[in-house]
């Protein structure tokens, strides 16, 4: 009986992590994909998918954790994993066939005053998760530094995108942040706390 009560509110969450994953995809995200999907449009329904199913994912896990106050190292992994893939796609595949060059380290702030937030916000928001995985050292920033540097190169070079200085400034900034997450005793409390 009490194994049939957790299965229906293990899909009850789901519905409604799917439920909050389209309404928030819908409302917040789509008018974005044509920053993300210029491969035609069954490219374009097809990611619409995939985003709104690995959101669902997200969301659910979130909710899972917001209840149980546990996490399983595998859910965690998966969505590192989950990360990680979109973070290869947002930095090599979604402009492919473009190359540009702007060495303004500042160039997001003439975004912010036109009131073109998205871009600007996702290049800080997209490295915190990253930051979160190792200590703040020297030797940590100045490799990520060189990786940030390296994949700017690749995707200029490779007309994979633009060289942009001020990417590269908000995307050390969110490792920084996460770094700084990752060194408060709370949160290393609460890391052991929740995993499982």
């Amino acid at each position: 009986m009490a194994k049939g009560l957790k299965s229906l509110g293990d899909i009850l969450l789901e519905i409604v992590s799917f439920g909050l994953s389209y309404w928030f995809y819908r409302g917040h995200l789509e008018q974005y994909v044509h920053y993300i999907a210029h491969y035609g449009f069954y490219f374009q329904v097809l990611l619409n998918i995939v985003i709104i199913v690995l959101l669902s994912y997200v969301i659910y896990a979130f909710l899972k954790l917001l209840l149980t106050r546990k996490l399983k190292k595998q859910t965690l992994l998966l969505l590192y994993l989950i990360y990680f893939i979109a973070l290869f796609y947002l930095l090599f595949l979604k402009n492919i066939g473009l190359q540009g060059l702007s060495l303004n380290p500042l160039s997001f702030a003439r975004e912010l005053y036109r009131g073109s937030h998205f871009v600007p916000i996702m290049n800080l928001l997209m490295f915190i998760p990253l930051g979160l995985l190792f200590p703040s050292r020297l030797s940590n920033l100045l490799l990520c530094l060189i990786a940030l540097f390296s994949i700017e190169s690749i995707q200029y070079f490779g007309h994979m995108g633009i060289f942009d200085l001020g990417d590269i400034v908000l995307n050390m900034l969110g490792i920084l942040i996460g770094n700084a997450i990752h060194q408060l005793p709370q949160f290393q409390t609460f890391i052991k706390k929740i995993l499982t």
